[in-house]
């Protein structure tokens, strides 16, 4: 399979076009079911979680350029700490340790973010 084109597969996403929404799925899913998990007791829950996701995003794909705005809203220490532990799957331990904060700092960060996204996704999608 050729290198996603991140913009190509989107602009096919908007269109409606199921092979990219395909490749859209098919190339996030194993972060997004990774952070999924962290949430739920077995892996049938993250997967249900992960395709509900998936089918918002198809469904709102046209304001990705609103949700990038929205993800903007955390400061960025906060969405580094955030990618690290739920896109990368770094332990709140080691986080702490390469970037030289405290575990509670950490713990406090994520805290944060999923009360300020929670927040503000749900004043977005609830309008």
């Amino acid at each position: 399979m050729l290198a996603l084109d991140l913009q190509q597969v989107i602009q096919g996403c908007v269109r409606n076009e199921r092979v990219s929404q395909e490749r859209l799925y098919k190339e996030y899913y194993v972060p997004l079911f990774c952070m999924c998990r962290r949430f739920f007791e077995n892996d049938h829950e993250a997967i249900e979680s992960v395709n509900d996701g998936m089918m918002k995003v198809f469904g709102h794909i046209t304001e990705r350029k609103d949700l990038y705005i929205l993800l903007d809203q955390l400061n960025p220490g906060t969405r580094v700490i955030c990618n690290l532990y739920y896109i990368e799957g770094y332990s709140v331990k080691e986080i702490a340790e390469n970037v030289g904060l405290t575990a509670g700092t950490i713990k406090w960060h994520l805290s944060e973010s999923r009360k300020k996204l929670k927040s503000v996704l749900e004043s977005h999608f609830n309008r």
